[in-house]
């Protein structure tokens, strides 16, 4: 499909009988359906999913809907509840949230986003990855439309912790460990640019934060409603994302691969942020004391003119213990031209100062010894 909201199927996804079974068609044919607002695409593709043997079991009662507790948060299609279902283990590592639709939402819009979140989450080169939630099962609502029908929720991991904004907003940690934190968000985030896959929402409200024996904390990216699978052969607006948080070609007709390197500025913009220990740096000078929509066009403005990347090194004065290092971490991620951002450059930087005191996240090679166990495992035991 060549329209600017497709989402292409990835090739590496699993087969096995169960998911045979449940299907007639491919999955690529099936996720097309489901981004194209279609209910029965949807609900062939949620077949196929749960036939794969990288979804954890989860045994919902049978007759009992969810008994919502609050709401966690909300984004532009889905609202984060947590739910009591009745599950006798309660160990926090079992605990969860349920994502379903936000209300007022139009219903092809939820389903697309649904689509676009459960085919990350359920790729089996992202399932088990330690810096991207993790998704458990899938359960159902009501609409609230009034109408007689149900829409499937996602069923994730509970972030103890909250958000990574709130959490550095109540919580004061070192330095290094929040450098820390970004070094895993930058390791999930480029396990899903090896796979062309760009997040395109990239920002501190949407990576959470668990509980690790190690470091005490690790952080894991979420929200994938706006993922976009970019293989270079379109030319279209990203458009996507959140005001301050996008990169300055963010409104720009460009080639798909550029997607990817729109989330490494907006991921530059986190570390900035996550330096200044969770203060916004949008409401520092030069950009404190206007008003809102003077200030998002200041923005803008400095962005394009590659002013942000000063604004961010000369800010790291005031932050004790911020070396050289960081600023040039920094300049490897907030440059105006796409094609100078390197992410793994700035990784190599910021892994110093991460393993000061605190554990460094598992290495490729290590992660894939733990997903081809998992996977030998389940299909062993008929999964």
């Amino acid at each position: 499909m060549a329209t600017s909201n497709n989402f292409s199927s990835f090739d590496s996804w699993p087969s096995s009988e169960s998911s045979g079974r449940l299907l007639q068609d491919t999955p690529s044919a099936v996720i097309e359906e489901a981004e194209r607002g279609s209910f029965v695409g949807l609900l062939g593709f949620l077949g196929f999913l749960l036939g794969s043997p990288f979804i954890d079991d989860m045994s919902f009662p049978e007759n009992s809907a969810p008994v919502f507790e609050r709401a966690l948060g909300r984004g532009a299609s889905f609202t984060v509840r947590r739910a009591n279902q009745g599950k006798r283990d309660q160990r926090a590592e079992h605990q969860h949230v349920l994502k379903g639709g936000r209300a007022g939402v139009a219903k092809n819009l939820r389903i697309t986003a649904l689509a676009r979140e459960a085919s990350v989450l359920s790729h089996p080169a992202l399932h088990l990855h330690p810096n991207i939630v993790r998704l458990r099962g899938v359960a159902w609502e009501r609409d609230e439309d009034g109408a007689e029908t149900v829409l499937p929720m996602l069923a994730l991991e509970l972030a103890a912790h909250g958000n990574l904004g709130a959490f550095l907003n109540h919580k004061t940690l070192p330095l290094e460990q929040r450098i820390s934190l970004c070094f895993g968000v930058a390791s999930g985030l480029r396990s899903l640019h090896r796979l062309d896959i760009a997040h395109c929402d990239i920002k501190c409200e949407n990576v959470i934060i668990s509980p690790h024996s190690e470091s005490g904390y690790i952080a894991k990216l979420t929200d994938f409603g706006f993922a976009e699978v970019c293989k270079g052969i379109h030319e279209r607006r990203l458009g996507k994302g959140s005001v301050p948080w996008n990169a300055p070609e963010w409104l720009d007709i460009v080639n798909d691969r550029v997607f990817l390197k729109s989330d490494i500025y907006s991921f530059g913009l986190l570390l900035w942020r996550c330096i200044l220990g969770g203060q916004n740096p949008f409401e520092l000078h030069p950009y404190c004391n206007l008003p809102a929509a003077e200030r998002n066009q200041l923005v803008e403005e400095r962005k394009r003119d590659g002013q942000v990347l000063g604004d961010a090194i000369s800010s790291l004065d005031a932050v004790q213990g911020a070396g050289q290092s960081l600023r040039d971490a920094l300049s490897h991620l907030l440059q105006v031209s796409p094609e100078k951002r390197a992410l793994d450059s700035c990784m190599t930087l910021m892994l110093p100062q991460s393993e000061l005191r605190y554990a460094r996240p598992p290495s490729p090679s290590a992660f894939c010894r733990r997903y081809h166990y998992h996977h030998h495992h389940h299909t062993k035991n008929g999964r």
